[in-house]
């Protein structure tokens, strides 16, 4: 089955996002893939601090890259729908960039959009297509 990461600044808590992360995990890891977290601050299998929402430090595009390294898919939470963490987003924008791989970003309420407001790429050759929205669409 798939290598699936979850990545946001925050996981493991009682606030929207940490729970509807906790939803994703679960039901990945029932259908068979491998589910792991990456987050800023909180409780995840990975933690980077530069993801947090309040860093005091850079975020290293080594420990990112690293984390996501063999993800078949990446589905980033908030990070890249709320301006909390900009060095955070432009890390994962540059470590995402390249990949051969898929990945999703949520909404700031957590849920997946198939709307208009869906911003799709795909790279001619790659095999890659991006899905990413933004709360204030």
């Amino acid at each position: 089955m798939a290598r699936i990461v979850i990545v946001s600044f925050r996981l493991g808590g009682t606030d929207g996002v940490a729970i509807e992360s906790a939803k994703w995990t679960g039901a990945l890891a029932t259908l068979g893939h491998s589910v792991r977290t990456v987050a800023g601050e909180g409780i995840a299998d990975v933690q980077i601090p530069g993801l947090a929402i309040n860093a005091t430090t850079s975020t290293s595009i080594q420990a990112l890259e690293t984390a996501l390294a063999d993800a078949d898919l990446v589905i980033v939470e908030n990070l890249a729908s709320l301006p909390l963490n900009l060095d955070a987003r432009d890390v994962l924008y540059h470590v995402l960039e390249g990949r051969a791989r898929s990945f999703i970003t949520t909404t700031c309420r957590g849920n997946v959009r198939t709307s208009p407001t869906w911003k799709v790429r795909e790279r001619a050759g790659t095999g890659t297509t991006s899905r990413s929205t933004n709360c204030l669409d």
